[in-house]
Formats: structure tokens, C-alpha cells, sequence
């Protein structure tokens, strides 16, 4: 081997190794670049999600706030017989359950199970002797 092939070969490591290194160089700024890009969506999206975190548990204490018990709803008194008998007439009037809810402030399912009550009220009514 001479000592001018031994130098070619110098050379053409050397650019060899030069382009890897460039281009190891570009790969490493373009990671970079997008790791920065990943950790901004990151930011973006945990403050996104904290900020629904945060709605939902407000939404949680306001139907929280807003249950009350069996025995807080019998001290209430929100379903009386004066609120039943009037529930009662209405749904016999042919007012829907939901509006019958909505007119007298009680929950609509309170208003559907007086309406099943009411059926089986008039059924009983209807199969007495004398009716």
C-alpha cells in the first residue's frame, strides 16, 4: 500500500466520519425540536384537562348540594298530601309527568311513580263492587 492510497483512505474516513457526525448533529436538533414540541402539547393539554377536572367537580358539588335524603325531603315536606293530591290532579288532567315536576318543584321521577300510583289507585277504585 502506498503512502498516497493510505492518504486517500485518511481521507475518505474522515469525510465519512465528518457526514455521520453532521448528520448525527441534525438528528439530535430535530429530538430537540421535538421534545420541546411534545412538552408544550403536554403543558397545553394538563392544563387543559385540569381546567375540566376542575368544572366537573364544581358540577359534583352543585348535585351534591342538590340531593337530599328521604328523611330530608319527608321534613321538607315537599311531598305532602296537599302536594300529592295536587300532583294527582294534574296527572289525571293529562298533564305529563315532567310538567307536573317542573309546576310543583319535585323530582320528575317522584312525579312518574304518582302517576303508576294513580293507575293503580284507579284500577283498585274501578274493581270495587259498587264503582
Amino acid at each position: 500500500m502506498s503512502t498516497d492510497s493510505g492518504w486517500l483512505i485518511s481521507v475518505f474516513g474522515l469525510a465519512i466520519g465528518m457526514t455521520a457526525l453532521g448528520l448525527a448533529t441534525r438528528a439530535r436538533a430535530a429530538w430537540q425540536k421535538e421534545t420541546l414540541d411534545l412538552r408544550a402539547m403536554f403543558v397545553q393539554l394538563e392544563a387543559s384537562c385540569g381546567s375540566e377536572v376542575t368544572q366537573l367537580r364544581q358540577a359534583l358539588d352543585t348535585l351534591e348540594r342538590g340531593m337530599v335524603g328521604p328523611q330530608e325531603t319527608l321534613r321538607e315536606g315537599r311531598l305532602n298530601l296537599s302536594v300529592r293530591s295536587q300532583a294527582l290532579q294534574m296527572l289525571r288532567g293529562g298533564a305529563t309527568a315532567e310538567a307536573v315536576a317542573s309546576s310543583l318543584g319535585i323530582a320528575a321521577s317522584e312525579a312518574r311513580l304518582l302517576t303508576r300510583v294513580g293507575r293503580a289507585l284507579a284500577i283498585q277504585t274501578e274493581s270495587l263492587p259498587g264503582a
